[in-house]
């Protein structure tokens, strides 16, 4: 369902809907996605979350 776009995109496509989800369900959802295992790219993917929220997503 990723194909290659980028990280940010993906967790906005997954916004979209209007539900309300915690951080963790998010990046649980990109990692599988995206096949990024380890705390790494965990954390790489919570910074990702939140600058998105930081600019107002």
């Amino acid at each position: 369902m990723s194909g290659n776009r980028p990280i940010k995109f993906r967790i906005l496509e997954i916004l979209l809907d209007g539900k309300e989800r915690w951080n963790y369900e998010i990046v649980s959802k990109i990692q599988e996605e995206y096949n990024m295992q380890g705390n790494y790219n965990r954390d790489s993917i919570n910074f990702d979350i939140i600058e998105l929220a930081s600019g107002g997503c």
